[in-house]
């Protein structure tokens, strides 16, 4: 892991999972960030650069396609790598 990395944001955002999973919407949102960060890891893939990359990359996404090549196993390595 680089120690370099700010983990602070993701730390507040795990800290507060209870309160943020008191409702059916909040635990469906943490429940997908989760989700993202262990498919991330299974992949092979550092979880909080995999993050930064797709919440960019997320509005700029306009077919299924595009979302398609979000997902870790689909993910363009050389683009990511030069992230």
């Amino acid at each position: 892991m680089d120690e370099g990395i700010d983990l602070k944001p993701l730390l507040r955002y795990t800290s507060h999972h209870k309160q943020l999973s008191d409702s059916p919407r909040g635990a469906h949102n943490s429940a997908t960030i989760f989700s993202l960060i262990e498919t991330a890891k299974a992949n092979g893939l550092e979880p909080y650069r995999y993050l930064k990359y797709i919440f960019t990359k997320l509005p700029l996404a306009q077919s299924q396609d595009d979302y398609q090549k979000l997902i870790p196993q689909h993910l363009d390595r050389k683009e990511f790598d030069s992230f």
